[in-house]
């Protein structure tokens, strides 16, 4: 079955007559844009210190997507079967490489976390957190983690968004937003989605791990195989 008939019966059997993809969309933004704004409103008189909580919040986060994105969206382990069909067999179907591109806003069904998994995040992930951390450190770096979580969550679905835009849209003019569709499209090839191009808001331990597949490589490669 090709990339566009299986869009068609993913259509048809998986995503609901009355679903929305604005309101999926909106409903996604405004409880991570909500969380991290009230988290923040919770932070006074901050000290230096404190202010590590950002970058060892957001590299955490970037190391979180990479080894779920690596191991369990990719390869079937126990407990992530559901999490696995999403991830590889539909998502990964609906498209490709050759076909990055949503159709619909319907197609957005697809391309964001369902609305259950960001609640989750927002009303058990952050008290779990700040339940873990408030006895060990201050409320000021508790709050910022808890603010960064939520960033890094939102960061996720806008820079995943803009990688399956089309090319000429006035985002992907932005430079980071075109390296980073680049980057994920090379994700999308079937050939290489289970061993390259497994983080979303920057590759920062895709070049760690030495998983990373610059654009550049990719068109090389291509041409010589050709």
């Amino acid at each position: 079955m090709d990339t566009s008939a299986f869009r068609q019966k993913f259509r048809s059997e998986k995503i609901p007559r009355n679903y929305s993809g604005l309101f999926h969309l909106i409903l996604n933004f405004s409880f991570l844009v909500f969380s991290t704004l009230l988290a923040l409103s919770q932070v006074f008189e901050l000290k230096v210190w404190e202010i590590m909580a950002i970058p060892v919040t957001l590299v955490l986060g970037n190391l979180v997507v990479f080894t779920l994105h690596r191991y369990p969206l990719h390869r079937p382990m126990p407990f992530f079967g559901f999490s696995y069909k999403i991830h590889t067999k539909w998502h990964h179907r609906f498209f490709t490489d050759e076909k990055l591109v949503f159709d619909l806003t319907r197609d957005f069904f697809i391309v964001f976390f369902p609305t259950w998994i960001v609640l989750g995040f927002v009303f058990l992930v952050l008290p779990g957190i700040y339940l873990l951390l408030s006895p060990i450190f201050s409320a000021n770096y508790v709050f910022l983690t808890m603010a960064m979580g939520s960033f890094y969550f939102l960061s996720y679905e806008v820079v995943h968004f803009a990688s399956h835009l089309p090319e000429d849209h006035f985002l992907i003019k932005i430079r980071f937003f075109k390296f980073m569709r680049d980057y994920h499209k090379i994700h999308h090839n079937p050939k290489l989605m289970r061993d390259c191009n497994f983080n979303i808001v920057f590759p920062f331990f895709d070049i760690i791990f030495n998983t990373y597949l610059s654009p550049r490589k990719q068109n090389a490669s291509s041409n010589i195989s050709s």
